[in-house]
């Protein structure tokens, strides 16, 4: 293996096989010394950290031992049947940043036929195959759950938290994102609880999200036909894949009663001092039935999605700060705003078939962020709605700001209410303000009267006038699957 370390990467990456082939020796029964390429997963899991990678190696060995994950033979039942069912495969594309795809599909698990440890099994023995790949190791992996047609017989919760507790503490790849795809609403309070056995930076790296959001995370082409995709998921020539891999590679924890103390790095693995060049791994990385992990989600600390900024102002501080600059101070904000250049593109909206979808010609959605509708009939067009996913305070892509409707997009607007699952819409415009239509009149005004937009009827169930505001409760019944939610909508004076 060549790997370019700098200086120091090359004095913890010695300090690391010295200290853990040591341990590794004083245990019964003596084990078998650890490449350079294991040490160096490890290390760059935390940062080139040496004490907390030690940490990390002995929490990983410690899982594998006791989930029994080890010596994983792919030939042999029950994993071999495990594997061919399909259940848990990783994509041969990746997700915008470069991450790996690891796809689990809840509906084909079956509790009652494979057990936790066949199960987890499946997952380690792709998952090391995986981290073989050199962009994964730099990019991580974005791990897909998806329910679609799952009942909650396919549930197993003493599973799904190993799971997580595997992905979040027991591997060496970075978890990018879990991504729960059509979630049921059985799966609500399961899915709270969950939530409590991971930290607040991982927290904000698990959605729940709709069979069209999921390309608001992965691009529509790396993700298969069952996921609204065009990919054609070949699993058995990845396990064919995962085979030669595998037996190309040398094993190293296995116990061994060798008394001799293997040299911190042998000679067929030199490190190389690069100046001025950072570490690149390269996928010659030896891989073995246990493979490295991380005692942690393989987060860094400042990849977090959102952090607390030093300079924020509570309520009382905001209120205040508001009255001093007075109106003439605060025209004078919104001009420095609405002056700065645009941090995105606007292609999709400025597309001829989609221009007649937009208000105004100057209130345009930026494509990055922008919320994709279902594909009608294989017209792409018909994904296209005015309308930007927009993150709230520790939450990505908490809110969904959108243009009031206008009447040839009412049924594109109650079509995105649903897809995504919203049950508050805030109407922050009038109908009519100035003589002009500022909205089309998307719900039924009066209780007890309906509308129909397109595959969905809008009734208004009841109406709460306030003083500075009313609220009307809808109920929204999709005719097709005769489904139905409640959504309350709110509206200033």
């Amino acid at each position: 293996m060549a790997a370019h370390l700098s200086p120091e990467q090359q004095q913890a990456a010695k300090s690391f096989l010295e200290a853990v082939n040591k341990l590794r020796k004083r245990r019964s029964g003596g084990l078998g010394a650890i490449s350079l390429s294991t040490a160096i997963k490890f290390l760059a899991a935390r940062k080139f950290e040496v004490s907390r990678a030690i940490s990390l190696f002995e929490q990983h060995e410690l899982t594998r031992q006791r989930e029994g994950l080890v010596d994983l033979n792919p030939n042999e039942e029950p994993l071999k049947s495990e594997l061919d069912t399909g259940k848990f495969t990783i994509l041969p594309t990746r997700d915008a940043t470069g991450a790996a795809i690891a796809v689990f599909t809840a509906r084909i698990h079956v509790p009652a036929v494979s057990s936790h440890q066949t199960t987890l099994q499946g997952l380690v023995y792709q998952l090391d195959v995986a981290l073989e790949s050199v962009e994964t190791q730099k990019a991580g992996i974005v791990f897909i759950y998806d329910m679609t047609d799952s009942k909650y017989a396919h549930f197993d919760y003493d599973l799904s938290q190993k799971i997580l507790t595997l992905l979040k503490g027991g591997y060496p790849a970075k978890l990018k994102k879990v991504l729960i795809v059509t979630a049921p609403l059985w799966f609500k309070a399961p899915f709270k609880i969950l939530r409590l056995f991971v930290r607040e930076k991982l927290r904000d790296r698990v959605f729940t999200v709709s069979l069209p959001q999921l390309s608001v995370h992965i691009p529509r082409e790396s993700l298969p036909v069952g996921l609204g995709g065009g990919l054609q998921v070949a699993h058995h020539a990845w396990l064919l894949y995962c085979h030669k891999s595998m037996a190309n590679k040398a094993i190293e924890y296995v116990q061994t009663n060798e008394e001799t103390e293997s040299p911190v790095v042998s000679e067929d693995e030199e490190i190389t001092t690069q100046p001025h060049e950072s570490w690149q791994p390269t996928t010659e990385s030896a891989a073995s039935p246990v493979a490295p992990s991380s005692a942690s989600s393989g987060f860094s600390d400042d990849d977090s999605l959102h952090c607390d900024s030093p300079g924020g102002t509570n309520l009382t501080e905001f209120v205040e700060r508001v009255k001093a600059k007075g109106k003439a101070g605060l025209t004078a904000e919104y001009a420095e705003v609405k002056a700065r250049p645009p941090c995105g593109t606007f292609n999709h909206s400025k597309l001829k078939q989609n221009q007649a979808k937009n208000r105004y010609t100057d209130v345009l959605c930026y494509d990055h962020s922008r919320v994709l509708l279902s594909v009608i009939n294989n017209d792409t067009s018909t994904d296209y709605i005015n309308a930007n996913f927009v993150d709230g305070y520790k939450q990505k892509n908490a809110f969904i700001s959108t243009q009031g409707p206008l009447q040839k997009t009412c049924d594109d607007f109650w079509r995105m209410v649903w897809e995504q699952g919203a049950v508050v819409v805030v109407m922050t415009t009038r109908v009519i303000e100035r003589g002009r239509h500022k909205c089309w009149q998307y719900w039924p005004s009066d209780a007890g009267s309906s509308q129909i937009h397109g595959q969905f009827a809008v009734t208004t169930v009841a109406v709460e006038a306030h003083t500075d505001y009313v609220v009307s409760v809808l109920r929204l019944v999709n005719n097709k699957t005769e489904e139905s939610r409640q959504i309350e909508r709110s509206e200033e004076h």
